[in-house]
């Protein structure tokens, strides 16, 4: 028996790579006007769902060097999104509706195994 259960949304990248870089849109006018303000714009990282922590820690080591203007630093994120880039269309509707039907079919089959039905084993997806 549980006392206390807590959830959270998992969002995975369409190209299932972790999505680091930076929106230049968002950029503050002391950016844009190149008064020597480094970083400005919003920084991201994220789409890091089942690959640990190791990669996380790299995004944010090559975030931080980028933001501070460190050559190596926004070197390295240019191979990054180079090699990795963000997919150009999320898949969005059907990437709700598919994510959807693709855990309940998981959770049905956990729930059926439970009960002792007899089941084939679902491929992992991760």
């Amino acid at each position: 028996r549980f006392d206390n259960v807590w959830g959270g949304k998992l969002a995975f990248a369409l190209n299932a790579m972790p999505l680091v870089g930076r929106d230049s849109d968002y950029d503050d006018d002391d950016h844009r006007a190149g008064n020597g303000v480094d970083g400005g714009g919003v920084w991201y990282a994220t789409g890091f769902a089942g690959h640990g922590i190791v990669p996380t820690a790299l995004a944010g080591s090559l975030l931080a060097d980028a933001m501070l203007g460190n050559e190596h630093g926004e070197r390295r994120l240019q191979l990054f999104q180079t090699y990795f880039p963000p997919a150009s269309w999320n898949g969005y509707p059907f990437s709700r509706l598919g994510t959807g039907t693709v855990l309940l079919v998981y959770n049905a089959w956990d729930w059926m195994s439970k009960k002792g039905v007899p089941l084939p084993p679902l491929p992992k997806l991760w």
